[in-house]
Order: C-alpha cells, then structure tokens, then sequence
C-alpha cells in the first residue's frame, strides 16, 4: 500500500467524509440573538412573513454592528 500511496495519492477512508462532514457544521456557531432588535424587526415587516422578518433583522444587525 505504501508504494501506491505513494503514486497515487491517499485513498479516503468512507468514514473519513462522515467526520469531515461532522466537523464542518460543528464549527458553525450562530451568535446571539438580539431580542430588542428582533422585536423591532418583527414590528416592521411582522405583517409579511417570517422571511422578510429575518430579512429585516439581518438588515438592523448589520446596522447596528456593521462590518
């Protein structure tokens, strides 16, 4: 196995894109969430749909945080 290997590169394990899977959205931490701004998002645009409340609280984090 060391000699092909060598010429053709590590063969991957099955259980290797299982864990590599794993560790991708281990990594993913959503921040906390702002409850003041949630309400305000949630009282301009609350009559459209949670889409646009989302939309809105992004818009208002951004804002707030900016980059």
């Amino acid at each position: 196995m060391g000699l092909f290997d060598r010429l053709f590169g590590r063969r991957r394990q099955p259980w290797e894109d299982v864990l590599d899977s794993f560790n991708r959205n281990a990594t993913l931490v959503s921040a906390p969430t702002d409850h003041k701004l949630l309400k305000e998002a949630e009282d301009k645009a609350g009559h459209l749909g949670p889409k646009a409340v989302s939309d809105e609280y992004n818009r208002l984090i951004l804002k707030k945080y900016g980059r």
